[in-house]
């Protein structure tokens, strides 16, 4: 049986192939990043990049779309709509051309499977549980993994923080999955906080060297500078860094360089190397401290504040790079983080979210749930 999740964003697909052989730890499992269009004409994008983007995938993996038993989706490319709910409807009508031999699932915040065409029907309103689902992803996997504590997201554009209740997803925002993306937003479980994507200038106006004070020019500077001259570190892998990043383009240490100079309005020629380090070690602390008070923020809200007896389940890009740190300075321990351990060398840890569209597709045509054994991070 081979079954495909797949994650939308608004500016790359990840697909996510299942060749199940009874077991998942026997069973074939690829993933891959794909890069979409990204012009004016931003439905045309999607019309064309995404059936480009399957094509090239099931090529690699000798696939046929006849093959597929079952798709499961979780989108956040919204904001490529004025109305987000219309980003809902366009999905599901190419999804309709592109599969017509399997059924086909969109995920909902609830984290439950709806066959595509049970969503027209749906009344505008009603479509909005089905609205930056990716972090779904990344909650379903926690919940076959911790009972009470948080499931943290961090790729290359988000940080999503969603408390685990009694294994359940958030239980109190979900009350009303309709309106779960404002609960989201006005209630700390979102913040744009990735690796790849977020502009320098919203970590801070200045930055206080020990050479100097410096003003921050905020033109399109973002935080991959800051992770690719942390590349050579032990926690971090530059190929998975570029697999992920938009486009599949990831700058070069040089360029890095050139650019934080920029940053505060100056060049490498008057700016010393040391200088360098510290402005991109003062930015990262920046970030890492934006996140860990985010955590806090929905830890003192949720649990009453950090305690021994919760346990955090760590997934994406940013697993080790950013995301264990702020957890450290947010008060928790390296013993309550678990990691994702199933095909660990392959990376699919950093792929939490389109996995666990494949993995639901997988349960509901099985109707088999299965447990996923955790890794100390």
């Amino acid at each position: 049986m081979q079954i495909l999740g797949l994650d939308l964003g608004n500016a790359k697909l990840k697909l996510c192939l299942i060749r199940f052989q009874g077991d998942l730890e026997s069973s074939e499992i690829v993933w891959a990043s794909q890069p979409l269009p990204l012009t004016s004409d931003r439905r045309d994008d999607f019309e064309s990049g995404i059936p480009l983007a399957l094509m090239s995938f099931c090529l690699k993996n000798s696939l046929k779309l006849s093959e597929i038993a079952g798709v499961a989706v979780c989108s956040s490319h919204s904001y490529s709509y004025d109305r987000f709910h219309e980003s809902v409807d366009h999905l599901v009508e190419i999804l309709g051309k592109v599969f017509k031999q399997c059924p086909v699932f969109l995920v909902s915040a609830l984290g439950t499977l709806t066959p595509i065409e049970a969503i027209q029907a749906l009344a505008p309103a009603e479509k909005y549980r089905y609205v930056l689902t990716n972090f779904v992803g990344s909650a379903t996997l926690a919940t076959r993994q911790i009972q009470n504590g948080l499931s943290i997201d961090l790729g290359t554009t988000t940080l999503d923080i969603i408390p685990i209740v009694n294994g359940q997803i958030d239980p109190v925002g979900l009350q009303d999955p309709d309106g779960y993306l404002r609960f989201r937003y006005s209630q700390n479980r979102i913040h744009w906080l990735g690796l790849t994507i977020v502009p320098l200038h919203s970590l801070c106006e200045r930055v206080e060297l020990s050479t100097g004070s410096f003003q921050i020019v905020p033109r399109h500077y973002r935080t991959d500078l800051i992770f690719a001259l942390l590349a050579e570190s032990a926690e971090s892998d530059p190929t998975l860094l570029e697999e992920h990043a938009y486009g599949q383009s990831f700058p070069s240490p040089e360029r890095a360089r050139n650019q934080l100079c920029q940053l505060i309005g100056l060049d490498p020629f008057l700016v010393s190397e040391a200088e360098i380090l510290e402005l991109r070690d003062l930015l990262y602390a920046r970030l890492r401290d934006k996140a860990a008070a985010a955590i806090q923020a929905v830890t003192r809200d949720c649990f009453g504040g950090v305690k021994p007896e919760l346990e955090v389940a760590v997934y994406a890009l940013g697993e080790s790079l950013l995301a264990r740190p702020a957890l450290l300075q947010a008060g928790f321990e390296a013993c309550q983080l678990r990691g994702l351990a199933l095909k660990r060398e392959t990376g699919l840890w950093s792929a939490s979210s389109v996995f666990a569209m494949a993995l639901l597709a997988l349960e509901r045509l099985t109707g088999q749930r299965f447990e996923l054994e955790g890794t100390a991070l």
